[in-house]
């Protein structure tokens, strides 16, 4: 059975799988997700233990002491993020209120506004779980002001679904948005351009919507690529903004000139701060 899927559509349904628990998985497929599991530091030790024992039950026997030995010393010096907590009752109670569209309340503290936030009771409805390699998400509608908003999983207390239902709730579109986005920010639509010095898969698996416009032949590059042009769709926040600035070294934004001012401003604010240090020192 190994090589076929375990996820089957499940045809009484318009939309719908389930598990063949019949099949094996490749113990290289189990491996593969292991690494990515391990990588994210996302889960608890107790989460992470849990994960691991069930993916090594998904395999062969035989398969086992070689998985077991190829991550023991991952597993070793493990630590998962800071603010980690046993989530897997959460998030289940969370996506039971999503499927029956059920209005839930909860305390949140949006601890990135700033350190001394204080939390907030909302009435929401819950639209979709999300994960953007570290940490998971919460899209919901908030009753009050009637926005979506994105929360995230570990600054959510007091959770408890209520016996309202709303069945007119707009869809977050969280797998198309992905696309568009970069560490789970939200923002809005918009073409940039950039000029790239370097290896150009990195920028097509982190945003599948680039494209190479045209590239410069006489741009001088100290690296071994030719210079592009490349444009994509973004949802241009603080998250694509913190993307951008990572790549500075190989990256100079071109278009549209606000978001040329932007990364302009954040950039000579960081080498202020190094050359407060010099005039200090």
């Amino acid at each position: 059975m190994h090589g076929q899927l375990l996820l089957r559509r499940i045809p009484t349904r318009p939309v719908g799988y389930h598990i063949d628990l019949n099949a094996q998985v490749q113990p290289g497929v189990v491996l593969m997700l292991e690494k990515m599991i391990l990588q994210s530091r996302t889960l608890t030790a107790v989460e992470l233990q849990t994960a691991l024992n069930a993916l090594q039950q998904l395999t062969k026997n035989s398969a086992l002491p070689s998985l077991q030995q190829s991550i023991a010393e991952e597993v070793a010096n493990y630590e998962p993020i800071v603010t980690a907590q046993n989530r897997a009752r959460l998030i289940w109670q969370l996506q039971k209120a999503i499927e029956q569209k059920r209005h839930i309340a909860l305390t949140y503290v949006d601890r990135e506004a700033s350190e001394w936030q204080a939390p907030e009771t909302l009435l929401v409805v819950p639209l979709a779980i999300s994960f953007n390699g570290q940490y998971f998400h919460l899209s919901v509608h908030v009753e009050a002001s009637r926005e979506i908003r994105d929360l995230q999983l570990d600054w959510i207390s007091d959770f408890q679904a209520l016996t309202q239902t709303d069945s007119a709730q707009p869809d977050p579109k969280v797998g198309a948005r992905r696309r568009l986005q970069a560490y789970g920010y939200r923002g809005k639509t918009i073409k940039i351009q950039f000029e790239y010095y370097g290896l150009l898969e990195y920028v097509y698996d982190r945003f599948p919507t680039a494209h190479v416009l045209r590239y410069l032949p006489g741009k001088h590059n100290p690296w071994p690529f030719r210079v592009a042009v490349v444009e994509m769709d973004v949802e241009y926040s603080t998250g694509i903004r913190m993307w951008l600035i990572t790549q500075s070294p190989i990256l100079k934004v071109i278009a549209p000139q606000n978001v040329v001012a932007d990364v302009k401003a954040h950039l000579k604010l960081a080498l202020a701060r190094y050359e407060e240090d010099d005039i200090t020192n």
